[in-house]
């Protein structure tokens, strides 16, 4: 599947024309290019399915982010998001369990698996199977790193939290409070031909973690004992 490059064409314009006056007189360009969004991301939901089967096959509806702004609490005021973008999981965007992430930006695209938002039980039980499973948490981070320049990515401690202090041979990744895969791409690689090898191989270096993840924040309360 190549990815219409319309999308493209119109976040670049709203970049530089983030205004309601502009986005009406262009609200057509934007539908075929939110339509067009549409299809990719259900083909991206489709490689997701494929490859990790305990993700489903939500509805594209219930995964991609609308693009208008919440700005009550923001100092900026522009209306519109400068990117498009979907979250799958089980349940979509709104999910509470680990999924994948694609994000369409002029300039910073970026594909991300994993989760982002940690409850405080959740973080605990994500840190200690990474003290029981070093091994696995380790092949899962060289998954991600193999490909495309990935990195683990996500907001980190300044110190090892409290409880975990001794355990300095997975010190880099329980700094972590966040736990994401990250890969960035740039225009031509999403826009210049088949996405489907991106999607794949996104997707397949990302799956490792997110399984990961889900295993911990989903296990019974007695195999929480680190």
């Amino acid at each position: 599947m190549k990815a219409d490059i319309q999308i493209l064409e119109f976040l670049r314009d709203l970049m530089v024309n983030n205004n309601r006056e502009w986005f009406k007189a262009n609200k057509e360009r934007y539908d075929a290019a939110h339509a067009a969004f549409i299809e990719l991301a259900s083909h991206f939901i489709d490689v997701v399915s494929t490859i990790d089967p305990t993700i489903g096959h939500p509805d594209v509806k219930n995964c991609v982010y609308r693009i208008y702004r919440d700005v009550r609490f923001s100092a900026d005021k522009s209306p519109y998001k400068r990117h498009m973008a979907l979250f799958v999981t089980p349940t979509g965007r709104n999910g509470n369990l680990p999924g994948y992430y694609f994000h369409v930006e002029p300039g910073q695209s970026f594909f991300g698996g994993g989760h982002y938002c940690f409850s405080s039980d959740e973080l605990k039980r994500v840190r200690s199977e990474i003290c029981n499973f070093p091994d696995d948490i380790s092949a899962a981070v060289s998954s991600i790193t193999n490909y495309h320049h990935g990195e683990l990515w996500g907001e980190k401690l300044k110190r090892l939290p409290a409880g975990f202090e001794a355990r300095k041979d997975v010190e880099p990744i329980l700094l972590h409070k966040t736990l994401c895969s990250s890969f960035t791409f740039s225009d031509d690689e999403i826009f210049g031909g088949d996405i489907d090898e991106i999607f794949t191989n996104a997707v397949s270096a990302s799956k490792p973690l997110v399984q990961f993840i889900n295993r911990a924040i989903t296990a019974p309360d007695e195999t929480v004992d680190f």
